[in-house]
């Protein structure tokens, strides 16, 4: 008897939900559905032709990727974050990312195996000027690094700050950015684990994540200023 060639098959099953919160994602971080924007479920349900359900799921996922917030009475919001958001994630992410780097003490050559292939994937996807490939392969290298501290908690709550900064990351202009600058200072930040310099390390963290901020202040500045897009 002959093996069935479904057995061979891999099917890769996309729910319209999934679908639905791809496309709208998209729009979100292209800037063609900018921050403050309503989603009301009504509307888009029957724009899309999906039921009321699934554009709730929908927003539900957007809210768990941190492009978007919903409040009682008022309704889903695209996320539009303010200087004391930035403030208080930046804080945050310095505790973590510090004590990261100071964790891989001892285990430098492990650092280098995990990190180096998101160099690769970095590299790639400025090459290609995929902004959002770019965020998210960034968001991937530093959560990497905060898995080095051995808690599931701290990754996830690591994880959830990158989410909240996520729409302002995709929204800052991919194209100003000096792409080999970009890639050598995280290719620095590997080289300086593998030589376990972690006061080298500490600096390149407290650095590297006062100049995200400065970028993203000034955008959320510009975009309040009605200057942005």
């Amino acid at each position: 008897m002959k093996r069935s060639k479904i057995t061979e098959l891999t099917l890769r099953r996309v729910s319209t939900a999934d679908q639905v919160a791809e496309l709208l994602r998209r729009k979100i971080v292209s800037g063609e559905l900018g921050p403050g924007t309503p989603l009301r479920e009504v509307e888009l349900s029957e724009a899309i032709g999906i039921s009321r359900n699934t554009m709730r799921e929908v927003i539900r996922e957007l809210v768990h990727q941190g492009l978007v917030r919903h409040a009682p009475h008022r309704g889903a919001t695209v996320t539009a974050l303010d200087e004391l958001d930035l403030e208080s994630i930046f804080r945050a992410r310095r505790i973590l990312e510090i004590a990261a780097v100071e964790a891989i003490a001892g285990r430098g050559k492990e650092a280098v195996r995990s990190l180096s292939p998101l160099l690769v994937r970095l590299e790639r996807a400025l090459r290609s000027g995929d902004g959002l490939a770019r965020v998210e392969t960034d968001m991937d290298f530093h959560s990497a690094l905060v898995d080095f501290l051995g808690s599931d908690r701290l990754s996830d709550f690591h994880r959830k700050l990158l989410r909240e900064l996520r729409l302002g990351l995709a929204l800052v202009d991919h194209r100003t950015l000096n792409k080999d600058t970009f890639v050598r200072d995280h290719r620095r930040l590997v080289q300086l684990l593998g030589h376990e310099d972690t006061a080298k390390c500490r600096k390149w963290v407290i650095d590297h994540l006062a100049a995200s901020e400065e970028t993203l202040r000034s955008f959320v500045t510009n975009a309040v200023s009605g200057k942005g897009k």
